[in-house]
Formats: structure tokens, sequence, C-alpha cells
């Protein structure tokens, strides 16, 4: 269901978001964190819970996950706040790559060329993102993240259902470490060390060295199975083999620490003692020390760096349709308040005219000599009824465009010459759209001519286009001179 307009929140949409609200899928349901920053501090201003039974049926988990997110919907508002969310670790594949150094958008360009190195999987069943890290010796060294679409899908419909769309997907692990890194909570040298988190649904792995992740991994494994000894020994051979494959990708650090850290009462002793068994220094980071899970969302959302973010392109053309519509509704607002005022002065100049006129008939009975002034005064009050007509006006032209649009299309450059002729020129994601835009126009009233000017379909289809619409009454001004 759409959410109802309500002009009144016109003015908050146009200060923009005042801070971050990150909300986190955890274990036993979804954690929200509200924060606003200050002095160049981030404040938490609200956290909550809202619990989700767990349950074998995925149509039902999909439901309790919509109730737990409309639960949150009441303590946050979504025009104040940027929206940020994660998907689980254990549900991307996380890779570091080096290619020449280079700005983003050819980074973007040369990545989408070996994505297919670095999956399995169709390309329209996966969504991706990439972090630049840091530039080595001419390199750009490349955190890609790969997730299954349905996946992400799956939690931003839970959030969009609830009011509460998500402008940034990350993956938890990776806020978190960032969280702990900002926090100096882990090591910064030039040793692979690695941070350990008990995750929702398993163990997470995140070898680093120089604040960098050179290594994701995630372990699906149960807190009952690393109380055994088969757990803890799967658990160590699974960081052994990280360990092995950040130092054959990138040779030559040494093995440095471990930092465990963990949020629950239950995993907090067992954190403790894992730390102890290790053969490496170790140590472990309970919940008080640690951010929480969705106030490090929250700092992903404040960080100044481009962040990973993994929402699919359909979430943010939707987005990008529904600013458009909320532009074209404000400008609507602003033309109709203009046009109400425009109105009420041309009325009252049009009583007064006709007040003036009244006593001009009146005065041509005793003043012939003063007739043909008379005529004059009232071919002026004829030419102010002719201004009335506002089937050709400029808001009227643009209502007739709007309403042949598609959702897909993005206006770009809108010019409107009175008795003349609009020229649009905009973009679509295929030529097509725009023809049947075209066609829709062609059939309206107010044209008598719709000319395409340019149609160019670039790179990714994306097409852009330009038209020119003659207006009626300019064709038979045209008609009427010649």
């Amino acid at each position: 269901m759409n959410p109802v307009f309500d002009p009144r929140k016109l003015s908050r949409i146009g200060r923009g978001p005042v801070g971050t609200a990150g909300v986190y899928f955890g274990r036993t349901g979804l954690e929200l964190a509200v924060a606003r920053s200050a002095a160049g501090q981030l404040n938490v201003v609200a956290q909550s819970h809202a619990p989700i039974e767990p349950t074998g049926d995925a149509t039902e988990a999909k439901s309790r996950a919509q109730i737990a997110a409309a639960t949150l919907r009441e303590r946050v508002n979504p025009l104040e706040y940027r929206l940020v969310t994660a998907i689980g670790c254990e549900e991307v594949v996380c890779r570091t790559i080096r290619l020449p150094a280079t700005d983003r958008g050819e980074l973007e360009q040369m990545l989408e060329l070996q994505i297919d190195n670095l999956t399995p999987l169709p390309l329209e069943e996966i969504v991706y993102s990439f972090e630049p890290l840091e530039v080595v010796d001419g390199q750009s060294l490349l955190l890609v993240a790969i997730a299954r679409k349905d996946a992400v899908n799956a939690r931003v419909e839970a959030l969009e259902t609830a009011g509460l769309p998500p402008q940034i997907v990350s993956v938890d692990a990776l806020a978190i470490f960032r969280a702990l890194m900002k926090r100096n909570l882990l090591p910064q040298d030039d040793r692979y060390n690695t941070l350990i988190i008990f995750g929702a649904t398993g163990v997470n792995m995140v070898v680093h060295a120089r604040g960098v992740p050179v290594g994701v991994r995630s372990l699906m494994i149960t807190e009952e199975s690393l109380r055994s000894a088969g757990g803890r020994n799967a658990l160590r051979e699974e960081w052994q083999r990280t360990l092995m494959s950040a130092q054959a990708e990138h040779p030559g650090p040494s093995v440095g620490g471990v930092t465990f850290v963990t949020w629950g009462e239950t995993t907090r002793p067992l954190a403790q003692e894992l730390a102890g068994e290790w053969d490496v220094p170790a140590e472990s980071i309970t919940n008080g020390a640690a951010p929480t899970p969705a106030l490090s969302l929250c700092l992903e959302g404040e960080s100044n760096r481009t962040p990973l973010n993994l929402l699919p392109d359909e979430w943010r053309e939707r987005r990008h349709t529904a600013r458009l519509r909320l532009q074209l509704v404000r400008a609507g607002i602003a033309l109709a308040a203009v046009y109400v005022l425009a109105l009420a002065v041309f009325v009252w100049r049009l009583e007064a005219s006709r007040s003036r006129t009244n006593a001009i008939a009146r005065e041509i009975k005793n003043r012939d000599g003063e007739y043909v002034k008379a005529r004059q005064l009232r071919g002026e009050l004829l030419a102010m009824q002719q201004q009335l007509e506002q089937k050709y006006s400029v808001l009227e032209v643009l209502r007739e465009v709007a309403a042949g649009m598609p959702e897909t299309m993005k206006l770009n450059y809108f010019v409107y010459k009175k008795d003349g002729q609009v020229t649009i020129r905009g973009q679509a994601p295929s030529s097509q759209a725009i023809f049947d835009f075209i066609g829709r126009v062609k059939k309206s009233d107010l044209f008598s001519e719709v000319k395409p000017i340019s149609v160019p379909t670039g790179a990714g289809g994306l097409t852009r286009f330009e038209i020119v619409c003659t207006l009626k009454t300019a064709a038979g001004d045209a008609a009427g001179n010649s």
C-alpha cells in the first residue's frame, strides 16, 4: 500500500536527514539504533528491539519480519533519518582484488567485466558492490561483496513494506569491523589480525592488516557446537584456512592476534574461554565495550567515505521515481499557489473593470462625445476576459506531460514557450519506453505536432531523448498569419 501524501511533511523533506537509523536482523529479531551527529560525535537518540518468533515456514517468517519492522516504524521517522540495514555475512561472498588505480567510475566499469570470474551465479540473480580500500604500487585494492539478490530483496522488502526504506544495505560483519576499528578496539599493525564475530546464524571472520580487511569468511556453526571439541576444532581450522587464503593473495605479513566479539549473555563466557585457549594473542570484547550491530550500521551511514551498498538497482529506481514524483507535486503546489493568487488579483481587477464599464455605459447616454473612449475601454475588458482561458497554460501542459510519463522515465529539461512550443529532454531505461511516451503525448488535445529531435541509446541501455511539442494555439496562429 502506498503511503498517503501529507503536504505538511514537505518542510522536513527539504531539510534532509538529521541523523542515521540502523536496522539489524539479529538472532531473536530486529534491532534498531537511532543516532545523530553533533560536534563530530555520534549520539544515540534511541534503541529498540522487535522480537521475531522463529519459524520454519518462509512465508510466515517474511510476515513476522514485516510485523517487527512495522513496530520499529513507530519509533523512527524515515523522513528525518537515513536508514541503513545489512545482509548477513553468511549470505555474502567477499573478495579483495587489485585493479589499476583510477577513479570510481572507471573502477566500476573494470569490475563489471570481471564479475563473472568472482561468482558462479548468473548476473541476474546477484547484486554486488565494491569499496576502494587503499592504493599500493599504482593499483587500487578493492573489497568486493556479492550477494544473492533474493536474500537482499527479502530484507529490503520487509522494511519497505513497513515504511522504512533503507538507503544503504551493508554487510553486517564489515559494519561491525569498521565500528570497532573506529573506536580503536582492534589492532592496526601490519600483521594479519583476525576479528571473530558471533553473528546471528553463525560465526564470521574478518582478517585485517593496517585497518584494511583482506579476508572475510563465515562458518555456519551453532553455539552448542562451539561448546564441543569438534566445533572448536572446526572454528580453528576455518581460521587457519582464511589466513592461508589471505597470505596467498597478499603475501608478506605475519600472523597477529585474534579478537572475539559478542553481545549475547550466553556467548560471553564462551568467547572468553575461546580467547584463553587460542595459541596466539587473543582477547574478548563483549557488550558494553563494543558498539551494537545496529549502532555499527549507524556509523556506516555517517561515514564520509562512499559506503559499500548492496541495495538492488530496482529499489534505487523506485526511490528516484518517488523523488521525481514528489518534486513534481511540490512544483505543482507552488504553481497552483501562484495561479490562485494571480486569479484572485485578476478577478479583483475584472470586477473593478466591470464596475467601470457600467459607469461608462451610463455616461454614454449623457455624453455622446465620449463614445469612442467607451469603446476602447470595452475592448480592454474583452481582452482581460480572454485571459481566463487556461487550457494552454504551463501548468496544464506540465500536467499532460506528467500523465503520459512511465515510472521509469526521468525529465531533465522542460522549457515552455507560451503560444509556441514545449521542449522536453529526459532519459529512460529503453528507447521503447520513450516512443510509447511520445505516442501518448501525440494523443493530447494540447499539441498539434510532437516531433522527436534525438533518441540516442547509451551504455547499459540508458536512452536520452529530446522532443519538441507544438501547441495548437501556435499552429492556429501560424495558419492565421499565412
